[in-house]
């Protein structure tokens, strides 16, 4: 069983970002351009970034690119609003988690953009587990042997 760390505050299962192409803008500026950005893990919730430290503070409001890479046909949804909730400096560099303001998020209606990112948290979660069948037991960090 998953062990939970008590400063976890996250309630759904993290997510490798490896399939994950993101970018970002400020909210304020839309004819800013998108920049990428380095994804650590995603659930349908939000995002784990890094960034460099003074890119982000919290309470800051972005908007995203979010790209799934498959092997068909790329999953992409854009302008995701996102608040930035949590900065944790790491010498010149930050690991910012981003929670997505679905409500706020006017490209498609709540319901659909929760879908797609539940789509896309889906497809993340199946392809770990496609992994994890491929390594062998020792390998696996979290089972105890």
């Amino acid at each position: 069983m998953r062990r939970i760390s008590p400063r976890d505050r996250r309630r759904f299962r993290r997510l490798p970002a490896t399939e994950l192409n993101l970018a970002w803008r400020p909210r304020k500026r839309l004819l800013a351009r998108y920049r990428p950005i380095q994804g650590h893990d995603f659930t349908r919730e939000g995002v784990a970034v890094t960034a460099a430290t003074d890119t982000f503070r919290e309470g800051d409001q972005v908007e995203l690119l979010i790209e799934l890479a498959m092997a068909g046909e790329n999953l992409v949804v854009s302008r995701v609003l996102a608040d930035v909730v949590n900065v944790a400096k790491e010498g010149n560099q930050a690991r910012v988690g981003l929670a997505f303001d679905v409500a706020a998020s006017r490209r498609f209606g709540a319901a659909a953009l929760r879908a797609r990112l539940g789509r896309m948290e889906g497809i993340l979660e199946r392809s770990e587990k496609q992994w994890l069948r491929s390594q062998p037991l020792d390998s696996i960090t979290g089972l105890a042997g």
